[in-house]
């Protein structure tokens, strides 16, 4: 969009302090519209948001607060140095009826009884993450405001290129009350997310050219960035006990796992193979990589303890996420490694630039000093599990001759295996060949179509692996949403029983 069209649009932006509404919510329901309207596209760049403050004559705080949360709710993505934008993902998305982009002005609320028309659903078992509309934003707020309308003047001193220092502590805390981790705060380092973690890691520890071990199904993002550092990568299968590092057999400086909840097949790891990956980095001088991207939502009783905590050689480095957890626009994540690697971490960060975001940080860090991070954990827990039965139990009624999903322990997606042989009743919930019912990326294919967002578990193997099914994520959709979703993938999958 022009510059003339986009003054316009600001303009338009129209803030009623005697509405019931908060200004902040006044705001954030205003940009949401415009975005669904079609006057702001992917690609447009929002007003610094001093700029947009001063126009409106409201605090920065509050213009920085809308802008968070519609970057949690998908619409906006913050990109360090450059501004915010409205995210790429919405491209060609038609978000309500076929507004054209030269739409009237939008007209801000009327009364205090009008409201904004509701952000349009997302396609259903999508593996997108949590459920941002279950996060308490407003404590969150609240919070904000307390560390930055008055912020000691600490603040604004130069940044740790390490991250916050009040933060790492409470990420110690936190790790040894759910991961049963005991780690010093200076063994803590603030990220952006996986992606960085990986780089600094491949960048400042490993060996020039190392190779490393991956599970294979396995993240693909993971193996992207170890490639983009010129590091091998080693493809290993997993079997029903998670990473086979029996059949681990070429030299390898290390290996990244997901112990806790395998990603994306969903087993977790048990105590002698464990011990076994431990002897092997022990043994082989390599490290583990543990990446516990969402080891706190686990439906069997308390969460299990880290592969971190058996390590008593400083073999393991472990990587978190509150993005996975929180709402992914938060964007921070964190490495615990051992005292040799701070330094060499340190220099990278200096020498690349500080990625992370400094200004949710502090707010973080009173998120969970006060307790409300481990109730929110407590809450989603309970919702998620909530909702992994109802999608467990709507494939089991709706369509079991076609989907079979074993019980995940946690996390918050789960496979659905494909039965192969309706003809005779014969259920082959690995998904091998000669099947009668279509592949997943047929399914994938038949289900967009329909209005359902899946990912075919083919499509995670580097080698061609005979792991075959779907991968659905739950956590974000309520029990009814779930229920009329497996109705209409039964339908795409069996189109006679539509």
């Amino acid at each position: 969009m022009n510059k003339t069209n986009l003054d316009a649009v600001w303009l338009s932006l129209v803030l009623d302090r005697d509405d019931r509404k908060t200004l902040l919510d006044q705001l954030t329901d205003q940009l949401r519209h415009l975005i669904h309207a079609g006057r702001l596209g992917s690609g447009d760049r929002l007003p610094p948001s001093r700029t947009l403050a001063a126009e409106l004559s409201v605090s920065r705080i509050t213009v920085t607060n809308a802008y968070e949360q519609l970057a949690g709710e998908g619409y906006l993505d913050g990109r360090q140095g450059a501004g915010v934008f409205v995210a790429a993902e919405l491209e060609g998305v038609t978000l309500i009826g076929n507004l054209p982009r030269t739409s009237p002005p939008l007209s801000p609320p009327s009364s205090p009884t009008s409201s904004p028309a509701p952000p349009a659903p997302m396609m259903t078992f999508e593996p997108r993450g949590p459920d941002i509309t279950a996060f308490p934003f407003a404590e969150w707020s609240k919070l904000h405001d307390a560390v930055w309308h008055h912020p000691n003047p600490a603040l604004f001193t130069k940044p740790d290129p390490l991250g916050y220092g009040p933060l790492r502590v409470e990420i110690a805390h936190h790790l040894r009350d759910w991961r049963n981790l005991e780690v010093a705060p200076d063994q803590v380092i603030i990220t952006s997310g996986l992606a960085e973690s990986l780089d600094l890691l491949a960048s400042a520890v490993l060996p020039p050219g190392a190779a490393i071990a991956v599970e294979d199904p396995g993240y693909a993002l993971v193996r992207y960035v170890l490639q983009k550092n010129r590091l091998g990568i080693i493809p290993v299968p997993v079997d029903r006990h998670g990473f086979a590092i029996d059949l681990l057999t070429q030299p390898a400086s290390g290996m990244l796992i997901t112990p806790s909840r395998q990603y994306p097949m969903g087993m977790t790891m048990p105590l002698a193979r464990r011990l076994a990956i431990l002897e092997w980095a022990n043994t082989n001088d390599g490290y583990i990589i543990e990446d516990d991207f969402d080891g706190e939502f686990n439906y069997n009783g308390a969460p299990l303890p880290a592969l971190k905590s058996l390590d008593r050689r400083d073999r393991v480095i472990y990587l978190g996420s509150f993005s996975k957890v929180m709402f992914s626009g938060l964007r921070i994540g964190y490495l615990v490694v051992p005292h040799s690697m701070v330094t060499p971490i340190e220099t990278m960060i200096n020498h690349k630039g500080i990625q992370v975001s400094f200004m949710s940080q502090p707010v973080l860090a009173k998120f969970i000093e006060t307790g409300k991070f481990g109730i929110h954990l407590r809450r989603m827990r309970r919702l998620y599990n909530t909702r992994m039965k109802a999608l467990i139990d709507g494939v089991a009624k709706i369509c079991p001759d076609l989907l079979h999903i074993d019980k995940p322990t946690g996390g918050m997606h789960a496979i659905a295996h494909i039965i192969r042989e309706p003809a005779t009743g014969a259920k082959d919930w690995q998904g091998l060949s000669n099947h009668q019912h279509p592949s997943d990326p047929e399914i994938v294919r038949r289900a967009k179509a329909a209005g359902i967002s899946l990912t075919a578990l083919s499509d995670y193997s580097v080698t061609g692996a005979r792991h075959s099914g779907l991968v659905m994520g739950f956590a974000a959709y309520d029990e009814a949403q779930i229920l009329a979703a497996v109705k209409t993938l039964a339908a795409a999958i069996d189109p006679g029983r539509a």
